[in-house]
């Protein structure tokens, strides 16, 4: 499933939205979502996260096309697995909120190492090889490691 050498993050959909509209070009979504198209990251999302970000773009960013075509470009970079059914969702239903649950099973299912996410208070610490980081925290791993070759 994962590529193999490569990084396998699932994006919360606040990331992408934040790597839709970024406030800068340094910010560390922006940056995440660069690496994923550069193919240096595996990105990953689900069905959910997208309609997700889709409603956000919608109540909150209506009249801003250029922020919907950023998302769709990011989006088409990113490896998108299936949303878990309500079979895969009942093992894990004490690990998160009703809300959030979906988005950790599909990490956990899609077999990534890190879920990126800026609420990273909304998910416990999990088994199963799963990291909850926020994207900052991602970015600055990516750099320790590239200052060590």
């Amino acid at each position: 499933m994962a590529t193999r050498g490569k990084l396998r993050v699932l994006f919360d959909a606040d990331v992408l939205l934040s790597a839709a509209a970024p406030r800068s070009p340094a910010s560390a979504p922006f940056i995440l979502l660069q690496l994923t198209e550069l193919t240096l990251l595996e990105g990953v999302c689900c069905p959910f996260v997208v309609e997700q970000v889709r409603w956000n773009l919608a109540k909150f960013l209506p009249k801003v096309p250029e922020i919907e075509d950023q998302f769709l470009r990011l989006k088409a970079t990113l490896v998108e697995v299936r949303d878990p059914t309500a079979r895969d969702l009942h093992p894990f239903r004490d690990l998160a909120d009703e809300a959030d649950l979906p988005v950790l099973v599909a990490a956990l299912k899609s077999k990534c190492r890190y879920l990126v996410t800026r609420n990273a208070r909304d998910y416990p610490d999990c088994a199963d090889g799963l990291n909850i980081v926020g994207p900052g925290w991602l970015v600055r791993r990516i750099r320790e490691q590239i200052a060590r070759l």
